[in-house]
């Protein structure tokens, strides 16, 4: 029973091409899979490769917001 975006806004993750084609289109934020995916593999491999696990580390990625209609405009209360 709520109005979407005046009442609640709503923001997915993943940026799934379905996203556009709903009615408002979905808010979402679009992350970089295949990248994340890269470096995952290029882990694994340096750990196999190596023979022992890899150090730990922190990977930050950049994402992209990517607003559609779920969202109310910014500066809206």
């Amino acid at each position: 029973g709520r109005k979407v975006p005046d009442e609640l806004s709503i923001v997915g993750c993943g940026n799934d091409p379905l996203a556009e084609l709903t009615h408002p289109g979905l808010t979402t934020v679009a992350i970089p899979a295949e990248d994340i995916a890269t470096r995952a593999v290029r882990e694994l491999d340096a750990c196999i490769r190596d023979g022992g696990p890899v150090q730990a580390s922190r990977v930050v990625v950049p994402v992209r917001f990517i607003e559609r209609g779920t969202t109310a405009p910014t500066g809206k209360p």
